[in-house]
């Protein structure tokens, strides 16, 4: 549920296999399946972003603190999968070009984004400036 959490879109069962096994997909469908939206290709997304919100943080806390190598890591993992190939395609004319979803998984692990290379970002309400 965690990876559910911090993807902004859906993620299909099979890259969910690739990053936490499939016992634990199954596991994740067994308890929460009430809580999961299934878009047209069968991939899972949480009901509502305020309850996903609410599992992200939930999902980042180690003994009742924030674990935040935990959420960077998961976040690294997230990036280094194919599934945000996959969200593009999916939602290609809801969600912003690929390069700022990378880029947001990129940064949510904190890892180095070259200066060099040209990307979009987000403003405050979500809209896409240069």
């Amino acid at each position: 549920m965690a990876y559910l959490a911090l993807a902004e879109g859906p993620i299909n069962p099979a890259n969910l296999d690739d990053l936490v096994g499939a016992p634990a997909t199954d596991a994740a469908w067994q308890a929460a399946r009430h809580l999961l939206v299934r878009d047209y290709q069968g991939a899972w997304s949480i009901f509502h972003n305020s309850f996903r919100l609410f599992l992200r943080a939930q999902t980042g806390l180690r003994h009742g603190l924030t674990d935040e190598a935990a959420v960077r890591r998961r976040y690294a993992e997230l990036a280094d999968t194919h599934f945000t190939r996959s969200v593009v395609a999916a939602w290609f004319a809801l969600l912003p070009p690929r390069a700022v979803v990378e880029l947001e998984l990129l940064l949510g692990a904190e890892i180095h984004v070259p200066d060099d290379m040209h990307l979009c970002f987000r403003d405050g309400f979500g809209k896409v400036r240069e």
